[in-house]
C-alpha cells in the first residue's frame, strides 16, 4: 500500500522570495517597455512637427514666388503676408516666424558675398500669439537687383525645448533662383 505522507515540508512549490523575484523581473520588463513606447511616441511627434514646419516654410517661399518685385521688397506687403499664418501651422501650436529680406550681392572672386548698403534689410516677426512686428523696413531694397530671403520658424517641441527650421532663397528682380 502506498505511503501517503502528510509532511508539509515535502510539498513542492515556490517560496515567497521566488515569487517576489519573478514579480520584480516582470515589473522591470514592463517599465522598460513603457519607457521605450513613450520615447518612440515622442520621436514620432517630433518628426511630424519638423515635417509640418518644413511645409510651412515651403508655403512661405511659394507665396513669395507669387509676389512681384515691389511686393517682395515692400514692408507693408510682407506684413500683410505674415498676418495670415501658413495653413499647416495649425499642427504647430505656439509657433513663431521671422522673415529677413536683405540686399544680396553675388560673390566676387574671393568667394565671399558682400553685404548690401545700410537700410537694405527688411525684417518682420510673427510671434506665437499671431501679432506681426516690423523690425526694420529695408527702404533701399526696391532699387537693388537681388535680395536674399531667410525664413525661420520656431516652435516648442516635445520636452519643452524650442525647435527651429529655416530656409533661404535668392530672388532676383525679374526672377527667382535657388
Amino acid at each position: 500500500m502506498p505511503n501517503f505522507s502528510t509532511n508539509r515540508f515535502n510539498t513542492r512549490g515556490f517560496t515567497l522570495v521566488d515569487v517576489m523575484g519573478a514579480v520584480l523581473v516582470i515589473g522591470l520588463f514592463f517599465t522598460g517597455l513603457f519607457a521605450a513606447n513613450t520615447r518612440g511616441t515622442t520621436m514620432l511627434k517630433s518628426a511630424k512637427q519638423a515635417a509640418v514646419a518644413s511645409k510651412c516654410l515651403q508655403q512661405r517661399i511659394e507665396q513669395l514666388r507669387n509676389y512681384n518685385w515691389t511686393q517682395v521688397t515692400d514692408a507693408g506687403a510682407m506684413q500683410d503676408l505674415y498676418s495670415i499664418p501658413p495653413l499647416p501651422s495649425v499642427e504647430l501650436p505656439g509657433f513663431s516666424e521671422i522673415i529677413t529680406i536683405s540686399a544680396f550681392t553675388p560673390s566676387t572672386t574671393s568667394g565671399a558675398a558682400s553685404p548690401g548698403p545700410t537700410g537694405s534689410v527688411l525684417q518682420i516677426t510673427r510671434n506665437n500669439s499671431g501679432s506681426v512686428v516690423l523690425v526694420s523696413d529695408g527702404v533701399n531694397l526696391v532699387d537693388g537687383p537681388t535680395v536674399r530671403v531667410d525664413v525661420q520658424i520656431t516652435w516648442p517641441g516635445p520636452g519643452g525645448s524650442n525647435r527651429t527650421r529655416e530656409t533661404s532663397v535668392i530672388i532676383a528682380n525679374g526672377g527667382l533662383g535657388r
